[in-house]
């Protein structure tokens, strides 16, 4: 089963995704739509994902869409951590906090990275 990317513009390239407005035509919230783009630096690089933020800027100005980032999150750098490690072991299980600390010092560096970074605001 392959996922028929040319039936899907959006998806292909940056002059799809300027060109189609699809988001838009299918009426997603314009927070979701930016975020997503935003988030996708944090796996792909920012080389990769720019030109899409520039084209979702751009689609965004066309549809008359302000995009005042207004604080959304729910931590602070205090509570960051243990807030996300708790969301972690909701959606793995218990066994990732033992992960913190029973492990090479290398992938507890990486645990603690993904547990503080990847894991969204409770």
């Amino acid at each position: 089963l392959t996922f028929p990317w040319k039936n899907y513009p959006l998806c292909w390239d940056v002059k799809g995704w300027g060109n189609t407005n699809t988001c838009f035509t299918l009426g997603w919230d314009p927070i979701a739509i930016k975020e997503t783009v935003d988030q996708a630096a944090a796996y792909l690089g920012i080389g990769r994902v720019h030109n899409f933020l520039e084209a979702t800027n751009q689609i965004m100005e066309q549809h008359g869409v302000t995009m005042t980032r207004l604080p959304q999150g729910t931590t602070d750098e205090a509570s960051r951590f243990a807030k996300r490690l708790k969301r972690q072991m909701e959606l793995f299980g218990k066994y990732i906090a033992k992960q913190q600390t029973d492990c090479p010092s290398l992938r507890r560096n990486i645990n603690h990275w993904l547990a503080d970074n990847c894991f969204g605001d409770d």
